[in-house]
C-alpha cells in the first residue's frame, strides 16, 4: 500500500471517529435538554401550585386587614361585609368586657387566704357543699390569725389588724348563727368570725363549729354527716340513734 493510501485511510478514521464523538455529544446534549426540560416543568408545576394556595391566602388576609369591605349581591346591589379579624376583635372586645364585671375586688391591703371555707374549712364542691362564695373582706386582730387559712408570718403585732378575704360555702353561711345576707355582703360575719373560730367542732375537731346540737358544736357538713337534719330557719332534729 503506498503512502497516499495510508493517509487517506487514516483520514477516513480520524474522520469517521470525530462524527461519532459529535452524534454521542448531541445525544448527550438532547438527553440533558429533556432532563432540564422535565425538571423545569415540575418546578413550574410547584410554583403554580404554591402561587394558587398563597394567593388566595393573601387576598383573604388583605381583605381581613381592611376590617369591613363592600361585597356585591347576586342582584348588584352592595352590602358592607366584615372581615374574620374585625370579628375576632369584637368578640375578644366583648369578652374582656364579661370578665371585668365578673371579676371579684381585689384589695392591695388583703392577706390572701386558702381556697377552703373559712368555717367548715372543706374546699369547693365536697360531699353535699356547692361552690365556694366571696370574697368578704373582714378586719381580724393578729392575735386571732386564722393559720388554717393563710401562713401566720414570724413578725406579727398580736395587736394590730389585718384584713382576710374568707371564702364561705352557701349553706355553711346560712346555718350560722347571726350570719344574713344584705345586698351581697354578709356585714355581721366581722363581729362573729373570731368567735366562730374559737369553737372546735365535736365531729372533726377543726375551728368554726357553729351548729349547735344537744350541747355540742359542729361545722355543718360535720353535722350532716351524722344523720342530723337542717333546715333553714335553723329547725334541728336529732339522728334517730340519739332519739332512742
Amino acid at each position: 500500500m503506498t503512502g497516499a493510501e495510508n493517509l487517506k485511510n487514516s483520514k477516513r478514521r480520524t474522520n469517521s471517529t470525530g462524527s461519532g464523538r459529535q452524534k454521542n455529544s448531541s445525544k448527550r446534549r438532547k438527553a440533558v435538554a429533556v432532563r432540564h426540560f422535565d425538571v423545569d416543568s415540575e418546578d413550574e408545576r410547584v410554583r403554580q401550585r404554591l402561587s394558587a394556595k398563597f394567593s388566595v391566602k393573601h387576598k383573604k388576609v388583605s381583605e381581613d386587614s381592611q376590617g369591613c369591605y363592600l361585597q356585591r349581591r347576586s342582584d348588584g346591589t352592595f352590602y358592607v361585609r366584615n372581615g374574620e379579624r374585625h370579628d375576632t376583635v369584637v368578640r375578644r372586645a366583648e369578652d374582656a368586657r364579661i370578665n371585668r364585671a365578673n371579676k371579684t375586688s381585689e384589695r392591695s391591703d388583703c392577706v390572701p387566704t386558702r381556697w377552703k371555707c373559712a368555717l367548715c374549712q372543706q374546699r369547693s364542691s365536697r360531699s353535699i357543699l356547692g361552690d365556694l362564695f366571696g370574697p368578704y373582706f373582714v378586719r381580724v386582730p393578729g392575735k386571732h390569725w386564722p393559720s388554717f387559712l393563710a401562713k401566720k408570718p414570724p413578725h406579727l403585732s398580736a395587736e394590730s389588724e389585718y384584713v382576710f378575704d374568707l371564702w364561705l360555702h352557701g349553706m355553711c353561711a346560712l346555718t350560722a348563727p347571726d350570719i344574713h345576707m344584705c345586698d351581697n355582703q354578709l356585714p355581721a360575719l366581722e363581729r362573729k368570725v373570731v368567735s366562730f373560730w374559737k369553737q372546735h367542732c365535736a365531729v372533726c375537731s377543726k375551728e368554726g363549729a357553729t351548729i349547735e346540737m344537744k350541747g355540742k358544736l359542729m361545722h355543718f357538713p360535720c353535722a350532716f354527716s351524722k344523720g342530723y337534719k337542717l333546715d333553714i330557719p335553723m329547725e334541728q332534729m336529732s339522728p334517730e340513734s340519739e332519739e332512742s
